[in-house]
């Protein structure tokens, strides 16, 4: 124990912190596009880099994220 709470009190603290924080920051910062710009995002983007199905990047990085199985 660090400064007399448990680690699920500790989580809690910075979960409702965080929240606080980004919350109103979301609408702000964080804007989803339209479907006109997924459409030209798609097109821009598989001609650039050959990649279909992608409407949006974060620094222009991709990388492949795996289905999971059925079983796990």
């Amino acid at each position: 124990m660090f400064l007399g709470i448990g680690k699920a009190t500790a989580w809690l603290c910075v979960h409702h912190c965080t929240y606080a924080i980004c919350t109103p920051m979301f609408s702000v910062y964080i804007r989803f596009p339209t479907a006109v710009e997924v459409r030209k995002n798609m097109r821009d983007l598989q001609q650039s880099n050959g990649i279909s199905r992608i409407f949006g990047a974060i620094d222009e990085t991709h990388f492949t994220i795996n289905k999971p199985c059925e079983n796990d």
